[in-house]
C-alpha cells in the first residue's frame, strides 16, 4: 500500500553521563539567568564531549577553531546531551571536523527541545557514521545548517533527525554527498510528529537505497521545500521521499537525476492527502523508474512546470493514485519524455473519486503501452484539458485515454496515437464527450478517435485525421462544426456524422474511401474535399468517396482536386453515395474553371464530371493565347508542363485562375523593353541643352547654346496600371549622364554624351527584374537667333536579370531569365523663343524613332513553367509638342535666374509589343504563342525647373517632368550642371 515500510532514525539514548569537557583554556563557561552556556575556542583536535546529563548546561557554542576537529576512531567530532533541552552552535571557520566510525556532530535532549546551529565543513566514514544528527523525544527538534558535509558508509547519511511526536524542522543550505546503502541526503524521520524540511544545498547520493531527502513520519504531517539540485546513483535511489499517514507535500525547484531501477524523482506518499509541484527537470535512468510518485487514500495533487524524461520501461513520467475514493488533480506544463513500455507520460487514476488533468506540456512517449496522458476514475468523472503537443508512438499507446463513469476531454493542443490506439481513447460507463478545438491524428492502424459509453458525443472545432469509432448503447455523434477539418479514414463508425465544415477523405492530396455507418449529414455551411486521381491504376484509387450505410443528406460545396492528369478531357466519378437514399439539399461546386466541372445526384449516388478544357470565357486576349496553348500541351501528354497543368487545374475560382493565367505571362519581358523605350528618349532629351548665361539683350538670350562640359542626375519612376488587359508594372531607376558640346561657329554646334543606368522592375503578378542599361550620343544643333534645330543619334544595350516566382493551385516554381536589348534611336527637335525676358514663351516640337531588338533566350528552373521566349524587334514613332513659359531674373553679381514650367503631350505609334514564347518543357509539336503588350499612346507633358547661370557661363539646373497617361505615370527628378571650356 505504501512506498516502503516506515522508519525511525535511532539516535541513542541521551547520554546522561558526567560531564567532561576539555579542560581550560578551550572550553570557559558563563552562567546567565536561567540559562548556563559553555563555549569551546581553539585547539579541540580530539572532540568536544558534553554529556550533560541533568546539567547544568543548556547550550554549547563551538567557534574560533586553530585546528581541525579529528577525535580517536568511534569518537564524535561533537556532541551535547541533555536530560532536558539541547541548543549546539557550531562554525568550524577554516577548519573541519573529521571522524570515523562516528558522527560528525551529535545533539540528543530527552525533554525541551534540541537545536543545531551549524556553519562549517563535515568529513565522515564508517557505517552508519551520520554529518549532523538530532534525536529528541516529543518537543521540537531544529537543525539550521550551512556549509558541506561528506559521508563514506552504510546507512551513512549527511543530515539525520528523529523524534517520537515532537515535530522536526530542518533548514539546510549543505552541499552533501553520501556514499553507501541507504545513505541519505537528508534523513528524518517521527512517530507523531510534524516534519518542515527546507533543502537549499545540493545532494548527491551513491549506493542502493541512497536516498537524497528522505523523511517519514507515522502520523505527523511532511511538507517539504526543496531548490536542491540532487544526484543519485543506485537502485531504488529517489531524489525525495515522503511518506506518511498524514498529509505529505513536496514542492521542488531543483534538478533530479537518479540512476538505477526503482528509482524516482520525487515519491511522496501521504495517507490522508499528497500534494507534489516540481517546477525543475527530472531525469531518470533505470527501470520502474517514474519523474514524479504521489500516491494517497484521499486526494492527490501534482503540479509540473519543468522537464521529466524517463529512459526505462514502467517508468512514467507522473504517476497520481488515490487508492481510496479521494481527488487526483494533475496540472503539467513543460516537457514529459519516456522511453520504455508501460511508461505513460501522465498517469492519474483513483478508485472512486474525479481525475482531472490539465496539461500544456508537450508530452513524447517511444514504448509500447505508453499512453501521452491516462486519465482513470474507477466510479467518477474523469476529465483531460490538453493544450501542449501529445505524441504517443508505441503499439498501443493512445495519445488521451480517459476511463470513468463519465469521461469528458477537451484538446486545445496536437495529439497523436500509436498504432493499433487512438489520438483520443474514451471509455465512459455513461457519457463521454470530446471537444476537440486543436489537432488529432490517428495512426494508419489506429483511430484518431476511439469511444464508448451510454452517449457518444464529439466535437470536432479544429482537425482530426483518421478512423473514429465510437460505440453508444443510446447515440453516438460526430460534430464537425463550422471552420473544422476532418480527414476521415477509412472507417467512421458513428450514428450521426453531421458536417457543417470540410471532410476530406484521407486529407487533401490523398486518395480514400470512407464507409460510415449509419447516417451522413452535410449542412450548407460544409465543404466536402474530393481528391481526383485519374491515373490509378486500380479504379477504387481514382478519387475520394464517402459511402454511408444508410441515409445521407448533402448541402453546401463540392471542392475539387486533382492529383494526376485527367487520361481522357471528359470523365466522371461517384463521389458519395447513401446505401438507403441520397437527399440533394442544393449541393454546388468549387472547381478550376479549366474543369468545366458538373455535378448530378440521382436517388443514392452523387456523381462529378469534369471536362478539360484551359479556355475559358472572359479571359483577356494575353490569357486566352496563353490558355490555347495549354489546351496543346494537355493534349500532347502535358510533358515537362504537367505540373503547371495540375496547378492550374486545382485553382478554385475564375479570378484565381487568372491570376494563375497572368503568372505564367511573359509579359514582364515586353515591359523591359518598353521601360528602355522610355529612358532612350530621356536620354536622348539630355544631349540637347547646353545653356549659357547670353550676351547682349533680348529674347534670343533664352534659347542660345553655347558650349560646356555637363554631368547630370536623375531619379525616375515608371508606375504602369493593372487593366484587365495588362498586368502592369512600376519601376524605379537611378540614371548618370555626362557630354560635352563644342561650338564651330557663332550658330552650329556639335556634342556628344554617355550614360549609365540602374533599374529595378515588378509587375502586379511579383515578377522581378533588375536591370542595367548603357547608352552613348552624338548631336548636331543649329542655333541663329531665337530658332534652334537639333538632332541627336544615340545607341546602346540593356540587360536584365528576371525572376518570376509563381505559387498556385499547390504549384510552385520560379523561373529566372536573362535578357538583352539593343537600342538604337534618332530625334529632332525644332524651337522658337517668342516675347521677351521677362515673360517669354518657347514652344518646341520634338520627334523621335527608336528601335529596340530584343535577344531569345529560355529561362531556367521553373518547375514545368519555363518559357522559351523568342527574340524580335519594335520600332517606336513619337511626337511631343510642347509649350515652354519662363522668365528670368538678374542678380547684382551678375548671375542669371532662369525658372520655367512646361505642359504639351506626346503620341506614340507602333507601341504595341509583341512577344512570341512557349513553354520549353512542352511536347513535341506544341506550337508557341504571342502576347501584346500596350502602352499608352497619347499622354500629357508637364515640367518644371529652374537654370541658374553665372557670369561665366556655369549652369546648374534643377527640373521635375512628367508623363501622364491613363494608365501610366513616369516622374523623374533630376539635377543637371554645366561649365564653359
Amino acid at each position: 500500500m505504501w512506498l516502503t515500510a516506515l522508519a525511525v532514525v535511532d539516535v541513542g539514548p541521551a547520554h546522561a553521563q558526567a560531564i567532561t569537557p576539555p579542560s581550560p583554556p578551550e572550553c570557559v563557561s558563563v552562567t546567565g539567568i536561567g540559562v548556563e552556556i559553555i563555549t569551546c575556542t581553539g585547539n579541540l583536535s580530539p572532540g568536544v564531549n558534553l554529556a550533560n546529563g541533568p546539567g547544568p548546561y543548556d547550550i554549547l557554542n563551538v567557534h574560533s577553531l586553530t585546528a581541525n576537529i579529528t577525535p580517536a576512531s568511534g569518537t564524535a567530532g561533537i556532541l551535547f546531551t541533555s536530560d532536558g533541552s539541547v541548543e549546539l552552535n557550531v562554525d568550524t571557520g577554516p577548519f573541519g571536523i573529521f571522524t570515523t566510525a562516528a558522527d560528525g556532530v551529535f545533539a540528543a535532549g530527552d525533554a525541551g527541545p534540541v537545536t543545531i546551529n551549524f556553519f562549517g565543513a563535515i568529513t565522515t566514514s564508517g557505517n552508519g557514521a551520520v554529518g549532523i544528527r538530532a534525536g529528541g523525544l516529543d518537543d521540537l527538534v531544529s537543525i539550521v545548517a550551512s556549509g558541506t558535509i561528506v559521508t563514506d558508509g552504510l546507512s551513512a547519511s549527511g543530515i539525520a533527525a528523529s523524534t517520537d511526536n515532537g515535530p522536526i524542522d530542518i533548514r539546510s543550505s549543505v552541499s552533501i554527498a553520501t556514499q553507501g546503502q541507504s545513505a541519505h541526503g537528508i534523513d528524518v524521520s517521527s512517530v507523531g510528529g510534524a516534519i518542515n524540511i527546507l533543502s537549499m544545498g545540493n545532494i548527491a547520493t551513491g549506493g542502493t537505497d541512497a536516498i537524497g531527502i528522505y523523511a517519514t513520519s507515522t502520523t505527523g504531517q511532511i511538507t517539504i521545500t526543496s531548490t536542491s539540485d540532487i544526484t543519485t546513483s543506485g537502485g531504488d535511489s529517489v531524489g525525495i521521499f515522503a511518506e506518511t499517514s498524514g498529509v505529505a507535500m513536496v514542492e521542488s525547484s531543483g534538478n533530479f537525476l537518479t540512476r538505477g531501477d526503482g528509482a524516482a524523482g520525487i515519491a511522496a506518499a501521504g495517507q490522508t492527502g499528497t500534494a507534489v509541484i516540481s517546477t525543475g527537470s527530472i531525469a531518470t535512468e533505470g527501470s520502474d523508474a517514474p519523474g514524479i510518485t504521489a500516491i494517497s487514500d484521499a486526494e492527490v495533487g501534482v503540479a509540473m512546470s519543468g522537464s521529466i524524461a524517463t529512459a526505462r520501461d514502467n517508468s512514467r513520467g507522473i504517476w497520481a493514485q488515490s487508492l481510496v475514493n479521494g481527488m487526483v488533480a494533475v496540472g503539467a506544463g513543460g516537457t514529459i519524455t519516456t522511453a520504455g513500455d508501460d511508461s505513460d507520460g501522465i498517469w492519474a487514476d483513483s478508485s472512486s473519486g474525479a481525475v482531472v488533468v490539465i496539461s500544456s506540456a508537450n508530452i513524447t512517449t517511444t514504448g509500447q503501452q505508453s499512453d501521452g496522458i491516462s486519465a482513470i476514475s474507477g466510479a467518477a468523472l474523469a476529465t483531460v484539458v490538453n493544450f501542449g503537443v501529445v505524441s504517443a508512438n508505441g503499439v498501443g499507446s493512445a495519445g488521451i485515454f480517459a476511463e470513468g463513469q463519465e469521461t469528458q476531454v477537451e484538446n486545445y493542443g496536437t495529439v497523436a496515437g500509436g498504432p493499433c490506439c487512438g489520438g483520443v481513447m474514451m471509455d465512459a460507463v455513461d457519457l463521454a464527450v470530446l471537444m476537440n478545438y486543436g489537432t488529432i491524428i490517428g495512426q494508419t492502424s489506429g483511430e484518431a478517435i476511439f469511444g464508448s459509453g451510454t452517449d457518444v458525443r464529439i466535437e470536432n472545432f479544429g482537425t482530426v485525421t483518421g478512423n473514429v469509432i465510437l460505440f453508444g448503447s443510446n447515440s453516438s455523434y460526430f460534430f464537425n462544426q463550422a471552420g473544422a477539418l476532418f480527414n476521415s479514414g477509412e472507417q467512421v463508425m458513428s450514428g450521426f456524422v453531421v458536417n457543417d465544415g470540410t471532410i476530406a477523405p484521407g486529407g487533401r492530396g490523398s486518395v480514400l474511401t470512407t464507409l460510415m455507418s449509419d447516417f451522413y449529414s452535410q449542412g450548407a455551411g460544409g465543404t466536402y474535399a474530393v481528391d481526383l486521381d485519374p491515373q490509378a491504376s486500380n479504379p477504387s484509387d481514382r478519387n475520394d468517396y464517402i459511402v454511408a450505410s444508410n441515409n445521407a443528406e448533402v448541402a453546401g460545396v463540392v471542392e475539387v482536386s486533382v492529383l494526376s492528369l485527367p487520361v481522357a478531357a471528359s470523365e466522371t466519378f461517384i463521389i458519395l453515395t447513401g446505401m438507403s437514399s441520397l437527399t440533394d439539399n442544393g449541393l454546388s461546386l468549387i472547381a478550376s474553371p479549366a474543369l468545366h466541372a458538373t455535378l448530378f445526384t440521382d436517388a443514392t449516388n452523387v456523381t462529378l464530371g469534369i471536362s478539360v478544357d484551359f479556355t475559358v470565357d472572359s479571359l483577356n486576349p494575353n490569357q486566352r493565347h496563353i490558355a490555347a496553348d495549354l489546351n496543346q500541351v494537355f493534349l500532347a501528354g502535358g510533358g515537362g508542363v504537367t505540373p503547371v497543368l495540375l496547378g492550374l487545374l486545382n485553382t478554385g475560382n475564375f479570378d484565381a485562375y487568372k491570376n494563375a493565367l497572368n503568372q505564367l505571362s511573359p509579359e514582364i519581358y515586353s515591359n523591359a523593353e518598353i521601360a528602355a523605350l522610355y529612358s532612350s528618349l530621356a536620354f536622348s532629351n539630355s544631349l540637347l541643352s547646353c545653356k549659357v548665361n547670353g550676351t547682349g539683350t533680348g529674347t534670343a538670350a533664352i534659347i542660345r547654346e553655347g558650349q560646356c562640359l555637363w554631368a547630370g542626375a536623375s531619379a525616375n519612376f515608371v508606375d504602369t496600371g493593372t487593366t484587365s488587359d495588362q498586368i502592369g508594372f512600376t519601376q524605379t531607376t537611378g540614371l548618370f549622364n555626362a557630354g560635352a558640346q563644342v561650338a564651330l561657329d557663332d550658330v552650329w554646334r556639335v556634342g556628344f554624351g554617355a550614360g549609365y543606368q540602374s533599374s529595378s522592375l515588378q509587375t502586379a503578378t511579383n515578377a522581378q527584374s533588375e536591370g542595367s542599361l548603357a547608352q552613348a550620343g552624338l548631336s548636331v544643333k543649329y542655333n541663329p537667333g531665337p530658332l534652334l534645330l537639333a538632332g541627336a543619334v544615340s545607341g546602346g544595350g540593356a540587360w536584365y536579370d528576371t525572376t518570376r516566382t509563381m505559387a498556385f493551385g499547390g504549384f510552385t516554381g520560379v523561373a529566372e531569365g536573362d535578357q538583352d536589348v539593343g537600342i538604337v534611336s534618332g530625334s529632332l527637335r525644332a524651337a522658337y523663343v517668342l516675347g521677351s525676358p521677362h515673360l517669354y514663351y518657347k514652344p518646341i516640337l520634338d520627334l523621335g524613332l527608336t528601335h529596340l531588338e530584343l535577344g531569345g533566350f529560355t529561362e531556367s528552373g521553373g518547375g514545368g513553367a519555363a518559357l522559351t521566349v523568342a527574340g524580335g524587334g519594335q520600332t517606336v514613332f513619337s511626337l511631343a509638342p510642347t509649350l515652354e513659359v519662363g522668365s528670368e531674373w538678374w542678380m547684382s553679381n551678375g548671375t542669371l535666374i532662369r525658372p520655367m514650367i512646361r505642359g504639351g503631350a506626346i503620341w506614340y505609334d507602333g507601341a504595341d509589343f509583341a512577344l512570341t514564347a512557349a513553354f520549353a518543357g512542352a511536347p513535341l509539336g506544341v506550337s508557341p504563342f504571342t502576347i501584346n503588350t500596350n502602352i499608352d499612346e497619347v499622354m500629357g507633358l508637364v515640367g518644371a525647373g529652374v537654370e541658374v547661370i553665372n557670369g561665366g557661363d556655369a549652369a546648374l539646373r534643377f527640373s521635375y517632368d512628367g508623363q501622364l497617361g491613363e494608365t501610366t505615370q513616369i516622374h523623374t527628378v533630376g539635377v543637371k550642371g554645366s561649365a564653359r571650356f
